[in-house]
């Protein structure tokens, strides 16, 4: 059961994360290993809220503040001691080491310029969560490093790492003549050569036909559209952001195809391009797989990126 949970929780990840740029896709991995830790009591709402927010309260003195730490620092001690038992006494360690370790993530995170021993071992006392609440208050600046390793140590390194289900064959086997693929695009990306590429691989390259949207490009759109449906062609409508005016009519056409009041060829794929904007249908993105053409961060994902775009083919 736990393997098949596992499996579950990795595929809808996956498939929800290979919309999503690259700055939402930290954020979106958290919340879903807060979501399960939650279930198992493993965090509540109130050290969420420290780990986003920091203190909800200042109202603290600053008579016995080392010269060392910040304000906000100081700050954020004191109120994890009053309303946390487990960081009883932190603000007297300050001066102290202060080591934390989660996964790979490890740290001293005492302000004080040269701590002296240490005595207690917070890093033995403090649950993964409380560590980040620790990391929050005291080394802000290490939280993004910090969450990281919190999703790997909860989820897996897998829910870290790029999504293997990026390419265009993996997409392929997750649309049909009624659910369309949508590139969400960022600037300098362009992904109508790797579906020429694509299309030529599957012999169809003849069948693609593809338009660049603009002013007065809808009726040109919507025939192409009624021609692929009919002889089953694919159709890619690029920078759907530059018809404003034409999203309405092509959220009408898209719906209709969806809900089979048109009738399609089995052969036709709708394939349409934007950059995230307000005014590209909302129910077109709900009924689509959507994937962004944003490249990964880091000389490792993008490596791995490369490799998976690669044919296997090609090496025999």
């Amino acid at each position: 059961l736990a393997t098949l949970q596992g499996d579950v929780t990795f595929t809808v990840f996956s498939n929800i994360s290979r919309g999503l740029l690259e700055k939402h896709k930290l954020i979106y991995g958290f919340l879903l290993a807060v979501a399960i830790c939650k279930e198992c009591d493993e965090i509540n709402d109130d050290q969420l809220n420290f780990i986003l927010k920091g203190p909800s309260s200042r109202n603290y003195s600053l008579d016995d503040k080392p010269a060392y730490a910040t304000d906000n620092q100081w700050y954020s001690c004191r109120f994890l001691e009053v309303h946390f038992p487990s960081f009883d006494k932190l603000s007297a360690s300050l001066r102290e080491s202060i080591d934390v370790e989660i996964q790979d993530y490890k740290e001293d995170l005492s302000p004080a310029p040269k701590p002296v021993g240490s005595s207690k071992s917070w890093n033995q006392l403090l649950s993964a969560s409380e560590k980040l609440m620790l990391i929050a208050a005291l080394k802000e600046e290490s939280l993004v490093i910090g969450v990281t390793e919190f999703i790997r140590l909860k989820l897996g390194k897998q829910f870290t790492e790029p999504p293997k289900n990026t390419t265009l064959p993996s997409l392929y086997e997750d649309i049909s003549a009624t659910t369309p693929l949508v590139f969400v695009l960022s600037p300098g990306s362009d992904p109508m050569t790797a579906l020429i590429k694509f299309a030529q691989d599957k012999e169809y390259a003849e069948k693609l036909h593809s338009i660049s949207l603009g002013q007065g490009q809808g009726p040109a759109a919507e025939a192409l559209i009624k021609s692929g449906t009919k002889h089953g062609h694919w159709i890619f409508l690029q920078n759907c952001h530059l018809a404003t005016s034409w999203m309405e009519s092509m959220e009408k056409i898209v719906n209709n195809i969806a809900m089979g009041i048109e009738s399609t060829h089995e052969g036709f794929r709708l394939y349409l391009s934007s950059m995230p904007v307000k005014t590209f249908p909302i129910s077109v993105l709900q009924n689509s797989v959507k994937v962004t053409n944003e490249p990964p961060k880091g000389l490792r994902a993008n490596l791995v990126r490369s490799l998976n775009d690669l044919d296997v083919g090609s090496f025999e």
